[in-house]
């Protein structure tokens, strides 16, 4: 479908049009061609040939987008069989990548494209650092027509649901992830040496290691599941520590209208309707 779209030039016409920013323009066309919105406008002239959709009566918007779920890697939650979210046993699963475990054909899928969400970021679940999100539109019959970008980015999570990955305990569990980001930086100049086994054993394997070195690096962002304010304080310290891309999932804002993080970080926030911060 996405590809038939593409190779055309169509007009939806008629409809009352709610911008990303901007009052809603009434009885407005919206002009697509090649796959990209060409113009928006109560005004706008409809090329000769151009595929007309009457949108008279109707709401137009852009769609929307799901910014951490599991669409597409799990059809009933109580049931495991259709859970491939999940990378089971390894607190740290950075390799872990989730595309292959998207189902196309899911029930979700097209429920939620019909109610105006088009695209998703689906994340994988886990414990300590749950693997790589990728970010998939809600259309088309293979996993490479879904494909927008993979990985989009690393999953982490500082909440309660990561206290075992730490010994029962929050500080625990920033200790563990501080530990292996370290050793993933020590793995990236010393790989020769790990793989003659001439350094200390470190706390994951040389793929999940291999995975990290684009979080490190600043070009893959470090989705970090934070709920309470001290969450988000704990995510913004280890991102300013180690320079990294951060996003925020699940973030509760603070009942204080006076507190605000004392420091500026790059951190970008998301929410999280769909995501579980306990691997099951």
């Amino acid at each position: 479908m996405i590809a038939f779209l593409l190779a055309q030039t169509i007009a939806i016409t008629g409809g009352t049009v709610y911008p990303v920013s901007g009052p809603k323009i009434e009885n407005a066309t919206v002009l697509i061609r090649d796959g990209k919105i060409a113009a928006v406008g109560a005004n706008v002239a409809v090329p000769a040939g151009a595929t007309r959709i009457d949108a008279s009566g109707k709401w137009v918007t852009p769609g929307l987008i799901d910014g951490a779920g599991q669409m597409g890697l799990r059809e009933i939650g109580a049931v495991q069989n259709t859970n491939e979210a999940t990378l089971r046993g390894n607190e740290v699963a950075a390799a872990f990548n989730v595309l292959e475990g998207i189902n196309p054909a899911s029930t979700l899928i097209a429920v939620n494209r019909m109610e105006g969400v088009t695209t998703t970021l689906a994340v994988p679940n886990g414990s300590l650092i749950w693997g790589q999100a990728v970010l998939i539109d809600l259309d088309g019959p293979t996993i490479e027509a879904m494909r927008v970008k993979s990985p989009a980015a690393m999953v982490a999570d500082l909440s309660e649901g990561a206290k075992e990955a730490g010994g029962g305990s929050r500080a625990g569990v920033a200790q563990r992830l501080r530990q292996v980001l370290n050793d993933a930086r020590e793995y990236a100049t010393r790989r020769a040496d790990y793989r003659r086994a001439q350094i200390q054993p470190l706390s994951a394997s040389a793929a999940d290691l291999e995975a990290l070195q684009p979080v490190l690096r600043g070009e893959l962002p470090l989705l970090v599941v934070a709920n309470r304010r001290s969450d988000i304080e704990t995510a913004l310290r280890i991102g300013r520590e180690y320079k990294l891309r951060l996003i925020l999932a699940g973030a509760v804002a603070s009942r204080s209208r006076s507190w605000r993080p004392r420091r500026r970080t790059p951190a970008t926030c998301v929410s999280r309707p769909a995501m579980r911060s306990r691997a099951g």
